[in-house]
């Protein structure tokens, strides 16, 4: 029993390095555009980090990437709140890079898309551009990458 305890244990921390090394720090510029389309009262983003989703897809038109991104907000009335959005970019790919929009050769810009309850409830996002799985790996991922995040400003 001890070595199946100890096995487990193993395996969450080798899996929680890997998801530590697969955080990006986000653009304030994407943050403040993801925050500029409030519902009602202003958002103002805190922390964002994104993940990287290699299984996520355009509904009208595909993109280079994708990420997950997780930002802690404060809502108008104070509260500290997180949201998860999906972005489809044609950012190019660089090592530690800031996850950021890139426009097109065409004008077009990348697609935001709201994920969570929160997101959807406090910013208007269509939900239906970049398809991500809301329970899914990188979403959870990018949750967890802002935990640490917000727990290394405290």
């Amino acid at each position: 029993m001890a070595a199946v305890a100890a096995l487990a244990v193993s395996l969450v921390v080798g899996y929680r390095d890997d998801q530590t090394s697969a955080c990006s720090p986000v653009d304030p510029g994407l943050s403040e555009m993801i925050a500029s389309r409030s519902t009602n009262d202003p958002v103002n983003f805190t922390v964002a980090v994104a993940v990287e989703n290699s299984f996520a897809r355009g509904a009208s038109k595909n993109y280079e990437r994708y990420f997950v991104v997780a930002m802690q907000f404060a809502s108008a009335d104070g509260v500290l709140r997180e949201g998860i959005w999906g972005v489809g970019t044609n950012q190019p790919e660089a090592t530690n890079s800031l996850v950021t929009l890139r426009r097109d050769p065409d004008g077009a810009s990348a697609s935001i898309t709201s994920i969570d309850s929160e997101a959807q409830a406090f910013t208007d996002w269509s939900n239906g551009q970049v398809i991500i799985d809301p329970v899914g790996a990188s979403v959870l991922e990018a949750r967890e990458c802002l935990h640490e995040a917000v727990a290394a400003t405290i």
